[in-house]
């Protein structure tokens, strides 16, 4: 913000008695992170990366007023947390299929949070090309891309597959999961049509891949050949 910024003001209100009890959380752009010593030097109990989504902002408002613990039990209860993430992921091979440039960055690093192994393809194609050279145990699909889209790649992934095991070189059928800007209702049904097993919207939060995740670990195993 302009004149005072986010960190100034939380700063300006500890120091004032009269409002210092007051619980403060950030709201700051994709892209900012804080530690937790930084957010406790403050005296913030949190933060939320905008834009937020409703349940994102349910749990830390739950979090922070409801349960309302001291900064320093949130602080030392987020390491088996950060342990448990890691944990989700894994040893699994994880192919990433996004065009844009920014988002790939964005998306790998949330991602490899987890202990996965990251792979980008720029677009549908080259996702279908890649399965051919490396094992992967789920796909992160874009929608939108050059070439071929989402969709496209996911039905060429599907047609493979159908052929039989000498015509894919993956375990069979392959976890794929959407990621689409277009949050309209029936865009999940629409990508389930399409092959897909499993449907986030964009931006994609750190939440939304650790449900995959862990809906991932959870399915039905695959027909036996």
């Amino acid at each position: 913000m302009p004149e005072m910024d986010g960190m100034a003001l939380a700063r300006a209100i500890k120091a004032d008695a009269r409002i210092a009890s007051t619980q403060l959380i950030m709201l700051t752009s994709l892209g900012q992170r804080f530690t937790p010593a930084e957010l406790q030097a403050v005296g913030l109990e949190g933060y939320l990366v905008k834009p937020v989504k409703k349940d994102r902002l349910f749990e830390t408002l739950l979090r922070v007023v409801g349960e309302n613990p001291s900064p320093a039990r949130r602080i030392q209860s987020t390491k088996p947390k950060n342990e448990i993430q890691t944990q989700i992921g894994a040893g699994l091979n994880v192919l990433l299929a996004e065009d844009n440039l920014v988002n790939q960055k964005v998306a790998v690093t949330q991602i490899k949070r987890f202990g996965c192994t990251v792979d980008v393809a720029a677009n549908g194609q080259k996702a279908v090309s890649a399965l051919e050279t490396k094992a992967y145990d789920l796909i992160f699909m874009d929608c939108q891309m050059p070439e071929m889209d989402g969709y496209q790649a996911t039905a060429a992934i599907r047609e493979l597959e159908k052929a039989g095991p000498e015509s894919c070189g993956w375990t069979a059928p392959i976890h794929i999961v959407a990621m689409t800007a277009n949050a309209m209702e029936g865009d999940r049904e629409k990508c389930l049509h399409a092959g897909m097993d499993d449907y986030i919207s964009k931006p994609v939060h750190p939440d939304d891949i650790r449900k995959s995740l862990e809906r991932y670990h959870t399915r039905p195993a695959p027909p036996q050949v």
